[in-house]
């Protein structure tokens, strides 16, 4: 496969098919038949025309209709249909059309492949070329649709950017067309008149693509022509499924709530109370017995053990004599020793009580014998070494 037939392949593949993208192409139909009403010659410019949808559509009724393109894929198809097109860069060629020369001007999924400048300049041309009562047709991916957003919109490496709805409908009323219509396209049918909204649908949901047709200010009469086409609503958008789904769930929670009335009031209900009862009383009793019997932390022996502790510690703590003799008990056990200081304190960090604890239970190097540190366990061993080195840095640092 050559080259010149990528971007073409790419669109056959991703877009869609030339019938599929032609039927979607006459959403514009109600717009542009008037013109042949005000206007016996009707010339139509599509820029990048691409495999000539538009082109061919607006042949069939009754435009005289030519584009241009930059890709040589594309422009072999419209040659095999015998459509007008040539390969030219879309903005210097429309500056290059006289004013007042042509009804409609189009560019479908091309905007989002140039500069903002270029389309700025694109624009202010159009109005420029058009007649009177003339349309500017621009069509584009909608970054309101969140899939679009975040995915399909970087599958064509040839995106520079995307056109957020409020800009695109913007722009052709700075420049001075008088009035726009913003439509939403290609939703799915269904989706419109679906009641249970799910999450995927407020992600995939919204319109995919939006356009707009600006018209060009002309006599009342010429205006009122497209006055039905303008004043319709077109695609489905992310504030719209947003609430249908919002509307949903809350109509799915009252039912649930309902649901659960009609339950609580019902006989069976009432009759079955005791026995619920009664198997939540088994269960309290079940998981209260195994507490107890593995004193858990939360069992009720387990607290009112700790609470006789810590009465237990207040006492000795104001007793010095006792206190004196039992840390001397307490001596050859300092793991024992510290686990009972540190009664009463669970929210303080067990690591920096541990540290606290051992340094007040060693106070001096020469405390503990040689012969009582092999006694204690690795850990302790090593934390007591740990605080002794950190101790005498420490005092090294002072001198």
């Amino acid at each position: 496969m050559t080259e010149d037939n990528f971007y073409r392949d790419f669109e056959n593949k991703n877009r869609g098919s030339r019938e599929l993208i032609k039927e979607r192409l006459k959403v514009y139909l109600p717009f542009v038949s008037p013109l042949h009403v005000i206007y016996p010659d009707c010339v139509a410019f599509d820029i990048g025309c691409g495999r000539g949808e538009w082109l061919e559509l607006m042949s069939e009724i009754g435009f005289e209709a030519y584009g241009c393109d930059i890709d040589e894929g594309m422009l072999r198809a419209c040659y095999e249909r015998g459509l007008s097109a040539t390969k030219q860069e879309a903005v210097s060629f429309l500056k290059s059309l006289p004013d007042e020369s042509h009804v409609v001007i189009s560019a479908f999924h091309v905007i989002e492949h140039i500069s903002f400048d270029d389309l700025r300049t694109l624009v202010s041309e159009s109005l420029r070329v058009l007649k009177p009562g003339g349309l500017l047709i621009l069509e584009t991916p909608n970054i309101e649709n969140i899939n679009v957003a975040t995915n399909n919109f970087y599958l064509d490496s040839t995106h520079k950017r995307p056109i957020p709805p409020l800009m695109l409908s913007y722009l052709p009323e700075y420049y001075g067309f008088k009035r726009v219509k913003l439509l939403r396209l290609q939703e799915s049918l269904e989706l419109a008149t679906k009641d249970k909204i799910k999450l995927i649908d407020i992600l995939k949901g919204v319109s995919p693509d939006i356009a707009v047709v600006a018209q060009k200010d002309a006599s009342v009469e010429i205006m009122s022509l497209f006055n039905q086409a303008f004043n319709e609503n077109y695609g489905i958008t992310l504030d719209d499924l947003a609430e249908r789904y919002d509307v949903f769930i809350e109509n799915k929670i009252d039912f649930i709530s309902k649901e659960l009335q009609s339950v609580y009031q019902s006989k069976s209900w009432k009759i079955t109370n005791p026995l619920r009862r009664l198997a939540k009383f088994i269960r309290w009793f079940k998981n209260g017995s195994i507490a107890w019997l593995t004193f858990a932390p939360q069992s009720r022996p387990r607290r009112i053990a700790r609470k006789l502790l810590i009465k237990a510690k207040d006492y000795v703590l104001k007793k010095p004599k006792l206190k004196a003799k039992i840390k001397l008990a307490l001596k050859p056990f300092p793991s024992l020793l510290i686990r009972l200081k540190r009664i009463g304190y669970s929210n303080i960090d067990n690591t920096e009580v541990k540290s606290k604890e051992l340094q007040s239970v060693y106070q001096s190097k020469d405390e503990l014998s040689k012969e009582e540190v092999s006694d204690l366990s690795p850990r302790v061993q090593k934390i007591y070494l740990d605080l002794k080195n950190a101790v005498e840095e420490g005092k090294n640092k002072c001198v």
